[in-house]
């Protein structure tokens, strides 16, 4: 049963939401990502955009070390934003991380692309 069902005083429920948060893998100094991440986060909200705001704030103030490297060269984390917010049926916790996709992009496609289109090619790995 979804939890946005009103109240007895005919207020609305709170509602849980899993956002897909994107993260980019960078060489210092490149364009793109070397790989990314995809990061389904759970946020708990009155409104779809009220959990969707919690999830960019999150995002925002995520980041990795300085001493993160990628193939031996100086690296860095960035936020790249919301690809998706999902409705849960089920109520854990805010900023509780339930799955996370690893990818990288195919030659000729942007992170920008990834972010706003269902068809931007990319592959998944496994861990």
């Amino acid at each position: 049963m979804a939890s946005s069902e009103p109240t007895s005083q005919g207020e609305k429920a709170l509602e849980w939401y899993a956002a897909h948060m994107v993260f980019g893998y960078y060489v210092v100094g490149n364009a793109e990502p070397t790989f990314m991440y995809e990061n389904v986060v759970l946020f708990s909200g009155f409104t779809s955009q009220e959990a969707f705001e919690k999830a960019e704030a999150l995002g925002r103030e995520s980041h990795v070390e300085s001493t993160l490297t990628i193939g031996g060269e100086p690296g860095e984390e960035r936020f790249l934003g919301i690809k998706r917010l999902i409705t849960c049926l089920a109520a854990p916790g805010d900023g509780v991380e339930v799955t996370y996709l690893h990818l990288r992009l195919q030659e000729g496609t942007s992170a920008r692309e990834y972010l706003e289109s269902d068809e931007a090619s990319v592959l998944y790995e496994g861990d």
